[in-house]
Order: structure tokens, then C-alpha cells, then sequence
């Protein structure tokens, strides 16, 4: 619903993102580092990589409202399993964004970020199972 309303109101425009009003974090990560992180765009999401190694990743974006990067990785559990977690960092663009991020909070906690961390959940299992050498919960298990 975030993206057609942005498409709509012009927020998510290209003169709006990374590249234009914000340098790419990726830009500045060591040659090594940055070349981890595939492909802008392949799994739909909105989000540019950043970089991604075999347990973590980070994902970025930029548009009229914020700058925001978004971690995700496998941490231990009390059970020798892991669990995937997930942290977002952002910084609102302007007053409007200031509004805008007070306005949805609520929206953000309770349904946007459970939902993106169950969504990669999913993905980064179904790559596990697709690529060897890939670590997997199961394979991180102490």
C-alpha cells in the first residue's frame, strides 16, 4: 500500500532516492564488501543491497520521507538454534518525514516489520536449500 501511495503522491521518485539526494551507502563500502550484494531489484522489494554475506545482509532506501538501512541476520537462540532479526535505521527527510514516520509508527511495528522479517525468512531458507554451501539454521546449530 506504502508504494502506491508513494507512486501516487510522487514521493518515491527518482530524483528523491539513493543516487540522487543520498550517495549510496554501498558506494562507500570497501570493492570486497560490495561486491556481495547482487542485484538491485531481484526479489521486488524496493530495497537496493547493500552488501550480503552468507548470514547477514543489509538493504537500503531512500525517497521523499527518509533514508533508511535495513540489517538482517541470524542470531543464536537460547536452544542452539538461530532465528532471523532484523534492525532498521532510518532518518526522516525533513519535516515532512519527521510527520510522516511519527504518523505510521504504530503501522510499522505492528504489521510492516514482522511481515518483511517473515518474508525474508522464507527467502533466505529457499535460497539455503537452492545453494550449497549456504549456512542454514540447521547447519549453524551448536
Amino acid at each position: 500500500m506504502r508504494w502506491k501511495l508513494g507512486a501516487l503522491l510522487g514521493w518515491d521518485g527518482s530524483g528523491a532516492g539513493l543516487g540522487s539526494r543520498v550517495q549510496p551507502l554501498r558506494d562507500r563500502l570497501p570493492d570486497d564488501l560490495r561486491a556481495t550484494a547482487g542485484d538491485a531489484g531481484f526479489d521486488g522489494s524496493p530495497f537496493s543491497p547493500v552488501y550480503e554475506l552468507p548470514d547477514e545482509s543489509v538493504r537500503e532506501l531512500a525517497n521523499k520521507t527518509v533514508h533508511t538501512l535495513m540489517h538482517l541476520g541470524w542470531a543464536p537462540t537460547g536452544d542452539g538454534d538461530h532465528e532471523l532479526r532484523m534492525a532498521v535505521l532510518l532518518k526522516p527527510n525533513g519535516r515532512f518525514g519527521r510527520l510522516y514516520m511519527a504518523l505510521i509508527a504504530p503501522f510499522r511495528y505492528l504489521v510492516v516489520y514482522p511481515a518483511l522479517t517473515r518474508q525474508w525468512e522464507r527467502a533466505w531458507r529457499d535460497r539455503a536449500l537452492l545453494l550449497p554451501n549456504t549456512v542454514t539454521t540447521a547447519s549453524r546449530s551448536e
